[in-house]
């Protein structure tokens, strides 16, 4: 039993402690940045997604990595007061960094599951001889699509345009959007689209949800997130007219794909024509006194960011120590040391 209070105990202070304590400073930070720079544009920005995912990602990273560094020959021998050592290992934080592992693992499927990023139907393919793909081929030719991305026209989907695919993000234009989009029109949104592709977004977005998901505080976090997924609409807005769309062309597009779900709650109604209506008046502004700056908002490389971001938490505890997960796990041991003494 000894042996089990450590990963244990540790598992709940990471989740219900370390992880909580983080997000409030990073929920903070979001309410300074909508501030600093109140325009809706600029708070769909790689900075605010990190503090989106940061508060569960960071923690389980550092504690993780503390707890394989603390298992190495030579470190535990002050931490580990009771039971055999083998040599100058100590098995119980290895046990712990096994624990977070399979933790996070399932409240992650817990979070997909909850997200329900894959349970939409998938729309039927139009052949690529049909006329509306063959016109949808000759847009996209000028939608200045990233290398990664391609545009499909499908039938009897969900959404009439939209991003999908995580790896290789694809537009999918429904043959309705296809009938009641002009050319300028539709040129316009593949290149909203174009932009949501080259920032990765659909797979941005469903790390994100998860990550708020899976917090214990997420509920603080929410908010925040809805408020970046529209930013991100804005920026993408707001390349597309960068990349040659004019305003008007995509707020036609905008009005003319809006559509109700079936059986809409009210709220939910309420709020996705308040998010039309921003989208449409920045556009309309767009067009009257044009863009305030180029956008940079997806063309940061995000991946290289997180990465370098990742790698210097799991480096921090071999480089300066890991102060507070010994501290636990030298409080740990001498709680269950004391009877024993006496």
């Amino acid at each position: 039993m000894s042996f089990l209070a450590f990963p244990i105990v540790g598992a709940l202070v990471v989740f219900l402690g370390a992880i909580p304590l983080v997000t409030i400073p990073a929920k903070l930070a979001l309410v300074v940045l909508r501030r600093v720079r109140p325009d809706l544009p600029h708070l769909g920005t790689t900075t605010t997604w990190l503090l989106l995912v940061g508060p569960l990602i960071g923690p389980l990273v550092w504690f993780a990595s503390a707890a394989a560094h603390q298992a190495e020959p030579g470190h535990a021998v002050a931490t580990c007061l009771l039971g055999d050592l083998e040599g100058d290992s100590c098995p119980e934080p290895l046990a712990l960094a096994a624990l977070l592992l399979g933790l996070a693992t399932v409240a992650t499927g817990h979070g997909l599951a909850r997200s329900r990023p894959f349970h939409r139907d998938r729309p039927t393919p139009l052949p690529p001889s049909h006329p509306a793909a063959r016109r949808l081929a000759r847009l996209a030719a000028h939608a200045d699509l990233p290398p990664h991305a391609r545009a499909v026209a499908v039938c009897d989907a969900a959404v009439p345009l939209c991003t999908r695919g995580l790896l290789r993000p694809r537009i999918e234009v429904d043959r309705t959007a296809l009938d009641t989009l002009d050319d300028d029109t539709l040129l316009a949104a593949l290149r909203h689209e174009a932009a949501h592709g080259r920032g990765r977004d659909p797979l941005r977005t469903l790390l994100a949800q998860v990550a708020v998901a899976i917090n214990p505080a997420g509920r603080l976090l929410q908010p925040e997130l809805q408020r970046w997924r529209l930013a991100r609409e804005a920026a993408c807005d707001a390349e597309a007219v960068a990349a040659g769309a004019a305003p008007l062309d995509l707020a036609r597009a905008i009005v003319a794909l809006a559509r109700p779900e079936p059986r809409p709650q009210p709220a939910v109604a309420g709020i996705a024509l308040l998010h039309v209506e921003l989208r449409v008046g920045l556009l309309l502004a767009y067009a009257e006194s044009g863009l305030p700056g180029r956008p940079k908002v997806g063309r940061i490389p995000v991946a290289a960011v997180a990465t370098a971001l990742l790698a210097a938490v799991a480096a921090a505890p071999h480089a300066w120590g890991t102060g507070p997960l010994d501290d636990l796990h030298v409080g740990i041991e001498r709680s269950l040391a004391s009877p024993a003494l006496d």
